[in-house]
Formats: C-alpha cells, structure tokens, sequence
C-alpha cells in the first residue's frame, strides 16, 4: 500500500499542505522509485517462509540476489497515525547489512523518527546477538549524512563508491 501512496503523491502534483514539499519532495520520489522492488523482495520472502517457492529457483532479476534474501528478515517500526520504518536487514556471518530502509510516505517526517529509532535498534539488537559489524547501505535524507550520524552510522573508511554513489555504505559506531 505504500507503493501507491507514494505514487499518488508523487502525481497529485505540488500541494503546500504535504509534506512531500522541497527537499522530501526527493525523498518522495526515491521511495516511490524503490518501493515496487522492495513490495517485489517481501512478497518472495513470504513466499518462501511458506515453503511455496524457493530461493534456489529464483528468476532474474532476483536471481543473483537470492543469496541475500535467504538470509534477509523484515524489520519494522509500525505506529498507526504516525511514522513508521520498514527495513529489509540481511546477515552473511558476523556483518548485518541494513539493506534497505523506507518510511510511510504519507508521514515523511515523521518517518524519519521513526526511521532513525529503527536503525538504532537493529545496530543494538545486531551487536547484542554477536555481529562484530553493522552496515547501511543509505538512502536519500533531507539531512544527509548527518541523519545518519545521530543514529551512530558514519561514513565507512574503507568503502569504496562508484560514480553515482550506489555502492555507498556506512557503518555503525558505537556512540
């Protein structure tokens, strides 16, 4: 359903009540960009915890991430009238990997509450169960890096990104 309230949104066109206005405008529209992929990931995922299909036998273009989605688990931080996160968090043996992060796109700021408490979570409960290392991969935030740096994720020493910044990852320190 957020796909298509982020779709709506996006084409009612500029509305100064929304919050969707400036720079969540952006947001807005990278959420309404990734949101069909992300609805695409989740419904395999409970497919395959039913046991009706099976990540071994995946099709392109999800194939070649099947690896990822066997070890991939949904996290949310849910609140009825008020923001709320999802994330898609994976673990491949002591690193977790924040793969992908969305808010509701009808309370974008909100979301971002709700947002930065889901990071701070996942990085605590990660390490607590043993992970030596959490990683994000980020998304587009009106604040940039430094609504990240509230949550504890900075920028990575070592990580390397490709022109566009795709590859970009950040990594949790511990505050």
């Amino acid at each position: 359903q957020w796909d298509k309230t982020a779709q709506d949104s996006r084409s009612a066109g500029f509305q100064p009540e929304s919050e969707a206005i400036g720079e969540r405008a952006l947001k807005l529209k990278q959420l309404s960009s990734v949101l069909p992929e992300l609805k695409a990931q989740a419904n395999i995922l409970g497919l395959c915890s039913k046991g009706a299909l099976s990540f071994d036998k995946l099709q392109e273009p999800h194939a070649s991430i099947a690896k990822r989605l066997s070890s991939t688990k949904i996290i949310a931080a849910i609140s009825a009238g008020q923001g709320s996160a999802i994330a898609f968090v994976s673990r491949e043996g002591d690193v977790v990997s924040i793969d992908s992060l969305v808010v509701n796109p009808t309370y974008l700021i909100a979301g971002e509450k709700a947002e930065r408490t889901l990071l701070q979570h996942i990085a605590a409960e990660s390490l607590q169960e043993g992970a030596t290392s959490v990683v994000l991969t980020p998304s587009f935030q009106v604040d940039g890096d430094a609504f990240y740096a509230a949550a504890g994720f900075v920028p990575s020493e070592d990580a390397a990104a490709d022109a566009d910044g795709k590859n970009r990852r950040l990594v949790y320190r511990a505050t």
